[in-house]
């Protein structure tokens, strides 16, 4: 069994150039739409909205899961959800008539899902501390996975079983809005909507106060959707600078590369969200972390 690359790419928010970028780092034939054997790209949704190219960017990936099916995982984001039946619609103005049937086409195929799930051996191989995961498995998702949502779900007992749920995607937890929608903190957000600060690091961190009850199985988690990091100041956001100045928590940033790494006890948090917004961020290069093959759901 060969160990592969994994390439975590945050939020693109239809910039087709910073995607492109980022691509051209694992030696990515963005021309001939190939991806090398060794990399397994997981891309954590929200490839449309706030930049002018959102057809662009996802009429690439649509030839880049064509070409390339076991090694471009592609994760729904927010962005993407408001175009499926029966989801809210919070973003104007919308995508062109082709990019959102794209959109609808993958989510009736299964080209898109809710979860992912890895087996990590390791960092990139570069060294950078923000890369270092421990051993073990890994789930990436747009927003994140908080403990309420884990609750809802049934409290899965495994890693499988829970993105098996997640992406069956047929409990009103998966499309639950938090904060950005409802106007106010949810620790049972879901995993498009979580955001990181306020929901997502805040609920693991008061469940690691409580200490009782049935625990969530032990993994890691990749997200984007929202950061940790205020990369304009240069600071972080509450309460997570709270959890890090009592110790609750501990927090590195990779500046130039807008990747965050959280831990909370045993559980480490990546944020790849670079906070695009009516500009696109130059972004050089994405999380990466070394796996033992595929997936480990699929």
């Amino acid at each position: 069994m060969t160990d592969s690359r994994l390439a975590v790419i945050g939020d693109v928010g239809g910039y087709l150039d910073s995607l492109v970028a980022q691509l051209n780092v694992f030696g990515v034939d963005v021309e001939e739409r190939l991806i090398p054997p060794e990399l397994v790209v997981c891309q954590v949704g929200d490839l449309v909205h706030k930049g002018p190219e959102s057809a662009a960017v996802v009429a690439l990936v649509d030839e880049l899961v064509a070409r390339n099916p076991d090694r471009w995982i592609q994760l729904l984001g927010n962005h993407e959800a408001q175009y499926l039946p029966d989801c809210q619609q919070f973003w104007t103005p919308t995508v062109d008539e082709k990019t959102e049937e794209t959109i609808r086409r993958w989510w009736d195929s299964g080209q898109v899902r809710i979860a992912a799930a890895f087996d990590v051996i390791g960092d990139g191989g570069d060294g950078i501390a923000v890369d270092r995961c421990p051993n073990g498995e890994l789930i990436v998702t747009h927003a994140g996975v908080t403990p309420g949502c884990w609750k809802l779900l049934g409290e899965p007992d495994s890693v499988s079983e829970l993105v098996a749920v997640l992406n069956a995607a047929q409990s009103p937890a998966v499309w639950r809005a938090g904060t950005l929608l409802g106007g106010f903190e949810d620790m049972s957000a879901g995993p498009l909507w979580a955001v990181a600060a306020s929901e997502l690091y805040r609920s693991w961190a008061l469940l690691a106060e409580e200490a009782t009850g049935r625990q969530a199985p032990a993994f890691s988690q990749a997200h984007g959707h929202t950061a940790a990091r205020d990369w304009r100041n240069h600071r972080w956001y509450q309460p997570l600078d709270a959890y890090r100045m009592n110790g609750t928590a501990s927090a590195r940033a990779d500046e130039r590369r807008r990747i965050t790494r959280v831990q909370i006890g045993d559980r480490v948090f990546f944020g790849t969200d670079p906070s695009s917004d009516a500009t696109a961020v130059p972004v050089s290069e994405p999380l990466v972390l070394t796996i033992r093959s595929r997936e480990l759901v699929t």
